[in-house]
């Protein structure tokens, strides 16, 4: 099987010839290992897209990721005050609106004249191009666009997002329908640009920041309405952090083909997908890729794809992005691990 079928079979619960196994984003990591800022590597040589191919040759990954640690570019580009210059850190962006009622000021139609026209924005989709070129039909290329509960907290910072939601402020509708309409024109892009797994992050709408009675009444809607106007795309990934076990049952209802989480036994969310969507994950970033041996690790990973089995519906993966301390011999193991 070359990588690509093998993906698709695990998320078409079809039997593999070894569980997929992949890199997940990594952006600071890389740009660690290289000693460069995440602006530096977005106008490296061929913006970035030899060190990324350089990698995933080297680790044999079966997911190509792009736009790696730049998924806040679309917010630069509408106005927000972005800062991607310091070495093995993630970019940092501030919010885009001093007040919740400064959405009324910004029409949904200036979305992507603004992507079009920003600099940066546009060096990361002749990243996306150049990998796209490279890899073909052999990989899946893929990358992170924001959900819209994460996108609305990044509006106008999740502190002020969270009160707005208590106090049931009038603007929400307003801001919720920018935040849909930010995540599909970006996702509409990367896939424009030759991606073909499009992963909404949602770290907003983790239980460590809210109850599933809120995830399911605020974020999953906003989740389903991303997800069913992402025309294109091959395969559609959710990521939310933490402990995602009670959010589980409730993404039946989501048009996914993956879920990629970290704290969760893999065997228990198998179970409750139940055949709907795989499970993508979950080795820890610090505990286990980090800070523990290459033998160990691969030992960690073949004991998932055991528990998974060779009938879809799983791919080995971080549970969330590798720290930048990671040695590369590590994320090798990881990789090689169900093979």
């Amino acid at each position: 099987m070359t990588s690509k079928e093998r993906v698709r079979a695990a998320v078409s619960f079809q039997p593999v010839d070894h569980v997929p196994s992949c890199i997940f984003d990594g952006g600071v990591w890389l740009t660690a290992q290289r000693g460069l800022s995440l602006h530096d590597f977005l106008y490296a040589e061929n913006n970035g897209a030899d060190m990324l191919l350089d990698v995933y040759r080297e680790t044999g990954t079966d997911i190509c990721w792009v736009g790696n640690g730049l998924h806040s570019l679309g917010l630069k580009a509408l106005g927000a005050k972005a800062d991607y210059s310091r070495v093995g850190v993630s970019g940092e962006v501030g919010k885009l609106f001093e007040d919740i009622s400064d959405i009324e000021n910004h029409d949904i139609s200036e979305i992507r004249p603004k992507l079009e026209a920003d600099e940066d924005f546009q060096a990361l989709l002749r990243q996306i191009r150049a990998v796209k070129a490279a890899v073909g039909d052999e990989k899946y290329v893929a990358t992170v666009s924001g959900a819209p509960f994460t996108i609305a907290g990044m509006l106008i910072g999740v502190q002020t997002f969270m009160e707005a939601i208590f106090d049931e402020d009038e603007h929400l509708p307003a801001l919720y329908d920018y935040a849909v309409a930010l995540s599909v024109i970006g996702a509409e892009m990367f896939l424009e640009a030759g991606a073909n797994l499009i992963c909404l992050g949602d770290p907003v709408a983790s239980g460590d920041l809210i109850s599933q009675k809120m995830f399911e009444e605020l974020a999953l809607p906003l989740e389903k309405r991303a997800f069913e106007q992402i025309k294109g795309a091959e395969i559609l990934l959710l990521h939310i952090c933490g402990n995602t076990l009670p959010r589980l049952e409730s993404l039946k209802t989501l048009p996914i083909q993956g879920f990629s989480l970290d704290s969760v036994d893999v065997g228990e969310a198998m179970r409750i997908a139940d055949g709907k969507y795989a499970i993508f994950g979950n080795l820890s970033p610090f505990k286990v890729l980090q800070e523990q041996t290459p033998e160990q690790i691969s030992a960690l990973g073949r004991a998932l794809c055991e528990t998974a089995g060779k009938n879809g519906g799983f791919v080995l993966m971080p549970g969330c992005d590798i720290t930048p301390a990671t040695p590369l011999e590590n994320i090798t193991a990881m990789i090689g691990a169900p093979q």
